[in-house]
């Protein structure tokens, strides 16, 4: 028995169509890609307006928390003062307004 009575098929697969099939799933590649940088931009613009809130909901906690105690200690005369708004919450909010917006 010789080594060339039997050879052992191989199956092979044509080329052309494998990198036809290739060409045209590129494009689908390349917009999936770009849409996925535009999805990241938006993930990061989504995250700094969260952060933006959640320093708004910090300083107006603390600030009702102090209004609570100036409530119970102050004499009535200067309430008012109290009442008053603050300019650091009115540029917190302002800073929200234009993240959330644009």
């Amino acid at each position: 028995m010789s080594a060339d009575a039997n050879p052992v098929k191989t199956p092979r697969l044509p080329l052309a169509p494998i990198l036809v099939l290739l060409l045209l799933l590129l494009p689908a590649g390349i917009y999936s890609l770009s849409n996925l940088s535009s999805m990241t931009d938006w993930l990061k613009h989504t995250d700094k307006v969260r952060v933006s809130l959640a320093r708004v909901l910090s300083t107006l906690v603390d600030a009702e928390t102090g209004n609570r105690g100036y409530v119970l200690v102050i004499p009535s005369s200067l309430s008012p003062t109290i009442r008053r708004p603050r300019s650091g919450r009115l540029t917190l909010t302002k800073s929200v307004r234009s993240r959330a917006t644009t």
